[in-house]
């Protein structure tokens, strides 16, 4: 039973050996030297662009069968000379555009952790009196060689002065009531 192959586009019928059966049978008929018939089933043979796939494909012409048979450009009774695919500009074009915007994002995620981290670290570092950004009561972020994400919060329970009158370090009481002592350099006050 042949479908109509005007809805394929151009179609011819071409015969095409069906393949041989794999497993014990085949096993044990290939032991004994005896050979299965090779069935001859016309499939329709459909063109497709070669932009869409590699080569072409054929489809059973026997519906009652449903087994598609796929024919490449190596089978023998194709008799095709194979295309060569070549890769469009736009593929090209899409990689090159992926690779510019992972880029940026790189970029800018690099710039954001450079200057503006480092931008608010150096805001609450003003040349000269520091002790006016510490006050007993305050809260700050304790730096961690963790994710800034990660930092502890801790209040400020008493300032630490040097010889000479700075404050230089504070006693801390962080979230879980431990008292520590940091130097004034490893704070990040907030913003409150």
């Amino acid at each position: 039973m042949m479908e109509n192959p005007s809805k394929f586009g151009s179609a011819s019928v071409v015969p095409q050996p069906a393949l041989p059966l794999y497993g014990t049978t085949g096993q044990q008929s290939a032991q004994y030297g005896q050979q299965q018939p090779i069935q001859q089933q016309p499939s329709l043979y459909v063109p497709f662009p070669a932009q869409v796939t590699i080569q072409t494909i054929a489809v059973p012409a026997n519906v009652e069968t449903r087994m598609a048979q796929f024919m490449f450009p190596c089978h023998p009774s194709a008799n095709i000379n194979p295309v060569r695919m070549t890769c469009p500009s736009y593929f090209t074009e899409a990689n090159k555009r992926f690779n510019h915007k992972v880029t940026l994002i790189e970029h800018f995620a690099k710039r954001w952790r450079m200057e503006y981290l480092t931008g608010l670290r150096e805001f609450h570092r003003v040349a000269g009196d520091q002790s006016a950004h510490v006050k007993i009561g305050s809260v700050v972020q304790i730096m961690d060689n963790s994710p800034r994400m990660m930092w502890k919060l801790a209040v400020i329970e008493d300032l630490i002065t040097g010889k000479d009158g700075v404050v230089r370090a504070v006693k801390l009481r962080t979230s879980n009531g431990l008292i520590t002592t940091r130097p004034i350099v490893k704070l990040v006050p907030l913003e409150i």
